[in-house]
């Protein structure tokens, strides 16, 4: 029996319809297919956008962490924090000449996480001062942000409240935080400033004037001394060297570095190390401190010196610190009868400078030539202060000073040396502008 015309011209319709209705939802699918995968890669490429503009902002604050505190020699994220670098000609690439530069290895990127596609570079334009001007690039999978920073010292850490800002290489360069007392015939080229009593003696003269900072500040002057003065409101906050370690050294602090340090690296009169972490030394004798890439410290517990003794600071590979400790211990640096003291470089970048924990402080007397970045202040957990810088007897120094006590007399002159002031520890880059 043969199927009707009409019933095969249904099946017919019905046939076209459904597959009218399949090729419907195959292309549904496959559009939707296409969104997503438009989608995917739009929110992928979002994805790279805000991470790189998170790896540039990480690459300032890390630069900004390494101006204020230098390298984290032997500490976690050591590899994290970039070195210093300043753009060629004072100008920073555009964001195009940086991908570029990228991917002809001209820029190489600290990655973060290690082995990422993801990452940081910066640098400053120009050399960093009182002001410094990062340029931080951020990297993600080929994405390229920047932004662009101004950064300023001040005295203290951003987390104390209402602190002071000073630019420490503008104002002064010497401060005593609790008593200045300068006697017979000194000359200081630079300021001077202090929390405290200021009491200069007769024939003095300060090139850049006396600041007084906060309500304990006064001054007394003796004869012919009359330096300009200016007084500020509010207290000038200092970091202790206890809390300059904490940071610098995250694994211990002074306690930490009294066994992870580079001592082995001086010599003595030729012989390499220091013995039980002090030096005695007198009579001709020759001490080298020696600088390494990234920066090399040194721990003594005390360092004497004595007739005709020479210090060399070899800091041309980079920056040198010397550290007296432990925290409240009773060590000093002494230099007696014609000590005299030489660095090899005078980049800004590897400035030598000498931290003092204990409560012995600095002494030079009797011809002794000094001219390193000194800092001297110290309290116990009951805000107790120590620290002294006493210099006398036609003594020479040059650099830039911070004790909590400060006595020079009788023909002493200190200056305002480059390149021996950076704000490593004695002040701290705080952000002032930051933009994309």
């Amino acid at each position: 029996m043969q199927t009707p015309v009409r019933s095969r011209r249904r099946r017919g319709a019905a046939m076209i319809i459904a597959l009218a209705l399949t090729l419907c939802l195959t292309m549904l699918v496959v559009a939707t297919q296409l969104e997503v995968v438009t989608e995917f890669k739009s929110s992928q490429t979002e994805r790279d956008f805000e991470r790189a503009l998170q790896m540039a902002e990480a690459g300032a604050n890390a630069y900004q962490h390494r101006l204020t505190f230098g390298t984290a020699s032997g500490q976690p994220g050591e590899a994290l924090l970039p070195p210093l670098y300043e753009y060629p000609g004072g100008v920073a690439p555009t964001v195009q000449q940086f991908r570029q530069g990228v991917l002809n290895g001209t820029y190489t990127v600290i990655r973060y996480p290690a082995g990422s596609q993801q990452g940081y570079f910066v640098g400053t334009v120009g050399t960093p001062g009182d002001t410094a001007n990062i340029v931080s690039y951020g990297w993600s999978n080929g994405v390229v942000r920047r932004v662009n920073c101004i950064a300023q010292t001040e005295a203290a850490p951003q987390d104390i409240e209402d602190d002071t800002e000073i630019h420490p290489s503008g104002e002064y360069n010497l401060f005593a935080v609790s008593r200045l007392d300068v006697e017979m015939n000194n000359t200081l080229v630079g300021a001077l400033g202090s929390n405290g009593a200021v009491t200069m003696g007769g024939n003095c003269s300060v090139s850049g004037g006396v600041h007084l900072y906060g309500p304990a500040a006064s001054h007394t002057f003796g004869a012919n001394t009359d330096p300009d003065v200016t007084t500020y409101p509010d207290p000038v906050i200092w970091p202790t060297v206890a809390e300059i370690a904490d940071r610098l050294f995250p694994s211990g602090g002074l306690e930490w570095l009294a066994t992870h340090n580079d001592n082995a690296m001086a010599t003595i009169n030729g012989v390499s190390g220091i013995p039980s972490n002090k030096i005695d030394v007198k009579n001709n004798a020759t001490i080298v401190f020696t600088g390494k890439p990234g920066g090399a410290n040194y721990y003594l517990t005390s360092a004497y010196f004595k007739n005709n003794a020479t210090i060399r600071i070899n800091n041309a590979a980079g920056p040198i610190r010397i550290w007296i400790g432990p925290s409240g211990g009773s060590g000093a640096w002494y230099a007696k009868n014609n000590v005299y003291f030489s660095a090899t470089s005078t980049d800004p970048a590897n400035a030598p400078r000498l931290y003092l924990a204990t409560t012995g402080g600095f002494t030079g007397k009797n011809n002794a030539d000094c001219n390193f970045g000194i800092y001297a202040y110290n309290t116990d957990a009951y805000g107790n202060k120590w620290g002294h810088i006493e210099v006398k007897n036609n003594m020479m120094i040059g650099g830039t000073f911070v004790a909590n006590e400060v006595t020079a007399k009788n023909n002493t002159a200190i200056t305002a040396q480059a390149p021996f002031w950076q704000p490593l520890g004695a002040a701290y880059y705080d952000m002032s502008v930051w933009q994309e």
